[in-house]
């Protein structure tokens, strides 16, 4: 036992006894952990000490892998699971004198990767970067930094493994063929994915939004469109692309990966924003105005599956703005932030849309790797967050809405066939319709994760809506003539019998009435949710036109719109007091499918 005395001007302290005790051993916690590759996993060191106490040493050991090639670690502990090893890795804590702590760690291969985007063309020349996408268990994880890439035919394109670079293609001077380019994880048996890339000649270039306006110090995505001979098929040539502005100070435009095109206003002006390819180009001019459009409020916007459109109705004239906006295949789900004047579109190919409100063009397109039919469409502003569900993936795609574009976060693995989706911002819940399984699941809308157990629904069910006031959902389903009623906070589910081959459910909360369509016999039932029965005969059903599907309620206007699928129709309906009468019908797009407004 050391005495210690501090001592001043001739004045010394009282002793103080130090007790010195030693590092007897040290516990790393996890102890055997399993992490999918790509996942990172924080490790802490316990320290046993000859007074017979434990403290955190994390921060006094030195940490260290045997198998770096598997999983590294640095400095505070932090590992990172590189790729699948024949045997675990051993993680070891280590002090001078003292043991060392060990940890096992099995890293998980995915059961597949997908290269993406598939099957492209490449211009002599020009490069093309490609992402590789692990499937785990619980989703899907970007693996584009840890596979080892390779390209069949190095004359037809190259393609990097260079940190900073993975996965860029580039395809030499006077370059012709193609090759098959593949991303490889592990060892012995690695699993494999990959695509075909030809190099072809560039026939047209084009670039997108044409001619808009942006605030000073606002960002806008332009995208580079282009056909290659011999092909009608649009490829995506935005990464692809050499950008440039006329007058960077007014308008500068990003060459980095990632942000490729991205158009920045600087100034107030114009500038030329050129994209090229090769000796071809295109242009677009954009104008840098002093302030932000303000927030759009009297708009609705409906999905037209056959035409690959958006629709916007001027809902205080209740009048088509024309022309329709193009974007993706078959777009199904929709949403709308207007304090970000974007609008967000679920296209049954496996993108998004995001469509800014203000010029009416889309800014972004997000491939979503969700396994495609992407369906239904839902937000929560406040976090920052659009979930998408795919309903031939059966997951739920959440991207992450603060950047430009969208950044997709994670693919969650939910029921089969997942449809209609809506989310509570009181609670950050995300409750989606498994139309294959007859389940909703309930998604942890902040965590991103399948929260248990699943709840039942009815038979094949299509759509969800909540009234967050009485924490109810209300599931419609196709195939049982029947509501059901699900208790959030409980998660007991009671079924409503209303209306038939329901395919579409929203709810005033204010006048506490749901709305849902009937396929079938072209109506809309209304459903007293305080009763929970439907309303009687003269005001219940409401004649609307063919195949109706998505319904929205501007509750401020006391309106009801309904897209009619086979009528290529919007209904509008006056729901003041219960009168329920169809103002008038609106001609939109081939084959509408849902439809958001702005409350």
């Amino acid at each position: 036992m050391a005495q210690i005395t501090a001592a001043f001007g001739g004045v010394t302290s009282t002793p103080v006894a130090l007790t010195v005790v030693s590092l007897q051993s040290i516990t790393i916690s996890p102890g055997s952990p399993t992490l999918e590759a790509g996942a990172s996993q924080r490790f802490t060191a316990s320290g046993s000490l000859s007074n017979g106490t434990t403290r955190d040493v994390s921060s006094l050991v030195s940490w260290s892998s045997n198998n770096t090639a598997s999983v590294s670690i640095d400095s505070s502990g932090l590992a990172l699971a590189l790729a699948p090893a024949a045997t675990a890795t051993t993680i070891s804590a280590a002090f001078p004198g003292t043991p060392a702590g060990t940890a096992s760690v099995v890293v998980q291969a995915p059961s597949l990767i997908t290269v993406t985007p598939p099957n492209q063309s490449i211009a002599a020349g020009v490069t093309l970067p490609f992402t590789a996408t692990g499937t785990f268990p619980d989703g899907t994880r970007d693996l584009t930094n840890l596979v080892t890439w390779n390209s069949s035919v190095p004359g037809v394109a190259t393609i990097s493994n260079t940190a900073g670079s993975q996965g860029i293609a580039t395809a030499p001077a006077n370059a012709a063929g193609t090759t098959v380019i593949s991303a490889a994880l592990g060892g012995s048996t690695p699993v494999v994915g990959s695509t075909s890339l030809t190099a072809n000649t560039l026939a047209s270039l084009s670039v997108t939004p044409t001619n808009p306006s942006i605030a000073r110090g606002s960002a806008l995505q332009f995208t580079a469109a282009g056909t290659f001979t011999g092909s009608t098929s649009v490829q995506d040539l935005t990464a692809s692309a050499t950008w440039s502005s006329s007058a960077p100070g007014v308008a500068s435009v990003s060459n980095l990966p990632g942000t490729k095109g991205l158009v920045t206003g600087l100034s107030l002006g114009t500038a030329s924003i050129t994209a090229a390819i090769g000796s071809k180009t295109s242009v677009s001019v954009v104008t840098v105005a002093a302030a932000a459009p303000a927030p759009s409020t009297n708009r609705a916007y409906v999905t037209n599956f056959g035409s690959n459109t958006l629709s916007v109705i001027d809902t205080s004239s209740n009048t088509l703005l024309l022309p329709n906006i193009p974007v993706g295949s078959g777009p199904r789900g929709v949403a709308v932030n207007p304090a970000l004047n974007r609008v967000y579109v679920a296209n049954s190919g496996g993108t998004l849309s995001v469509v800014d409100t203000a010029s009416n063009a889309v800014v972004a397109t997000v491939t979503l790797g969700g396994g495609g039919g992407s369906w239904g469409v839902a937000l929560l502003p406040a976090a920052s967050r659009a979930f998408v569900s795919n309903s031939s993936g059966n997951t739920l795609t959440v991207l992450d809405t603060s950047t430009n574009p969208p950044t997709v976060l994670k693919n969650i693995p939910v029921g089969a066939g997942p449809k209609g989706v809506v989310a509570n911002p009181a609670t950050s819940r995300v409750y989606v319709a498994n139309s294959g399984d007859n389940t909703v699941t309930v998604v942890d809308g902040v965590n991103n994760v399948a929260l248990s157990p699943v709840v039942s629904a009815g038979s094949s069910p299509q759509d969800i809506a909540l009234n967050p006031a009485t924490s109810r959902a209300y599931v419609a389903n196709a195939f049982s003539n029947v509501l059901s009623l699900i208790n959030l906070t409980t998660n007991g589910v009671v079924s409503v019998p209303v209306g038939t081959i329901h395919q579409g459910i929203a709810i005033n909360p204010a006048t506490n009435r749901a709305y849902v369509s009937n396929s079938n016999t072209g109506t809309i039932s209304v459903l007293d949710t305080t009763s929970n029965t439907e309303l009687t005969a003269a005001f219940s059903p409401i004649i609307v036109g063919n195949s109706p599907i998505g319904i929205a309620v501007k509750a401020a206007t006391s309106r009801v719109y309904v897209a009619n699928n086979g009528s290529n129709s919007v209904s509008v309906i006056n729901t003041a007091s219960d009168s329920n009468s169809t103002v008038t019908t609106i001609a939109v797009g081939n084959g509408p499918m849902f439809i958001a407004v702005i409350p």
